[in-house]
């Protein structure tokens, strides 16, 4: 009898999907066998957790409302954003309240979580675009989601590997798209979306539109892997860890996107200096490293040149650029508190467009200046603190005796270093690449509760006489150890 329901319930599904979107039947398809990996597989919340990282590259949503007051989003809920309600509801189930009274919604970057937030709603009472700005902070409450669900996933070195590990899955498999995608002039998204490129391709892989997009989002999982790949001592293995080095390089470099460049050897530089500074490098595979660049510089520097002169011409891109920045100053000028509203510069900006008629148009090429313009000047000092606290936290893991904890940390420094640096001139409005900072940011949050823990339990506890501190590493002067 039950077979019989279930061959029944299996037609039924089947004549459901066969008059749908070819999209829609492929969804449906991995949606099933998505439930029953998730029935037949032991140990259902490793699976959970590790559909919740790997999700990060599927740049899919659940869309409510969308083209509501000209809306290009819609009130957007991300895969990830699922994946991540789903480990929760699993908790909940397997562990009952005590698992869920285990989560702390924040850690170090508490205050200034708090005071973005809190800016972009303020931001909302003077906005003429409610709607839009409703949907631009539905968007920041995901993002602070994500970050929510790796510091909670982060808790011990242990899970600091694993979530390791399955970003470099991420940064393999979003390499060899971009190479495919290059190889083929042509771009594709995980909705069914087909875009043929120019003469010079340049695609996004599955995390974006445009190649600025992938970039950022590959460049914190690659930093991390550099850093792992020139270090003298390995602290878990990590096999093939040249062959993901050299291909994450080569999807940076085929990306044709002079930011991406420079901010990849903005990273570079910043895990040499910090391995160097903490005796930790390799000089054999750092030279190794630099001759590579060197050789993929020489073979791509005259499609860039082409690429360059297609785009601009005999125009100036600075000229470009700096246009768009007085526009936005112009705008910060004239709602320096609150702003014009949470995304809503690309549908207020061209009214402020007075003194110059030959501007090309378009959004502000500046992340920190586009805050500002829609959040007010207190929304853009909100976001560079965010920042900030995250460098300060990854500086101080950076030292810690923990030598997984501190490689990670010298890959992060340079990954967000990089992002920074991309932040400040090409647009950084995505969501997938944007949640990839968040989740680095909580999972590195993560990583200092867990040493904070320990260096509280070894100084009160009797493991004080084995003369460590678990969290700096700095020896315990003898006096204090009896």
């Amino acid at each position: 009898m039950g077979a019989l329901i279930l061959g029944i319930s299996f037609g039924a599904f089947i004549w459901l999907i066969g008059e749908s979107d070819l999209r829609w039947v492929v969804y449906s398809t991995i949606g099933v066998i998505s439930l029953f990996i998730f029935l037949v597989v032991p140990n259902k919340e490793r699976l959970l957790v590790a559909v919740f990282f790997l999700s990060l590259q599927i740049d899919v949503y659940l869309r409510f409302f969308y083209g509501m007051a000209g809306s290009r989003e819609g009130l957007a809920i991300p895969l990830v954003a699922i994946a991540g309600v789903a480990v929760i509801l699993w908790t909940a189930i397997s562990a009952g309240k005590e698992g869920l009274k285990s989560f702390e919604w924040a850690g170090s970057l508490k205050i200034p979580i708090i005071a973005l937030l809190g800016t972009t709603a303020l931001a909302l009472t003077t906005t003429t675009e409610l709607f839009i700005g409703v949907s631009k902070l539905l968007q920041e409450l995901m993002l602070c989601f994500v970050y929510f669900m790796a510091f909670n996933l982060t808790r011990s070195e242990q899970d600091l590997e694993k979530i390791v590990k399955l970003l470099f899955v991420t940064l393999g498999v979003q390499t060899i798209i971009y190479i495919i995608q290059s190889a083929l002039d042509m771009s594709f998204t995980l909705v069914g979306e087909v875009i043929p490129q120019g003469e010079v391709a340049r695609p996004g892989g599955t995390v974006s539109s445009n190649p600025a997009g992938f970039t950022s989002f590959i460049m914190p999982p690659l930093m991390i892997a550099l850093a792992l790949f020139m270090a003298n001592r390995q602290p878990f293995r990590t096999p093939l860890l040249w062959l993901l080095v050299l291909g994450g390089c080569a999807a940076v470099g085929l990306s044709y996107t002079r930011a991406a460049w420079a901010g990849l050897m903005l990273g570079f530089t910043i895990v040499c200096l910090l391995l160097l500074r903490y005796r930790l490098l390799r000089i054999r595979r750092t030279v190794a490293i630099i001759i590579a660049l060197a050789v993929a510089a020489s073979i791509l520097v005259p499609t860039m040149m082409m690429r360059v002169d297609k785009d601009y011409g005999e125009g100036d891109a600075w000229s470009e650029r700096l246009g768009l920045i007085r526009i936005a100053l112009d705008i910060i000028s004239a709602h320096p508190l609150t702003g014009i509203g949470p995304g809503s510069y690309g549908y207020i900006f061209k009214s402020f467009v007075l003194h110059l008629p030959d501007q090309w148009l378009y959004t502000v090429h500046n992340e920190f200046l586009l805050r500002a313009a829609e959040n007010g000047v207190p929304g853009a000092i909100a976001f560079a603190l965010v920042i900030l606290f995250g460098l300060r936290l990854a500086w101080r893991l950076s030292r810690v005796s923990a030598l997984s904890v501190r490689l990670v940390a010298i890959g992060w420094i340079a990954g967000l270093s990089a992002l920074i640096w991309q932040m400040s001139w090409v647009p950084w409005t995505g969501f997938s690449y944007n949640a990839m900072m968040w989740l680095m940011l909580g999972v590195m949050d993560g990583a200092d509760r867990v040493l904070r823990t320990r260096s509280r339990t070894v100084t009160t506890g009797p493991i004080l006489r084995r003369g460590a501190d678990a969290y700096t590493g700095v020896r315990i002067p003898p006096k204090l150890q009896n």
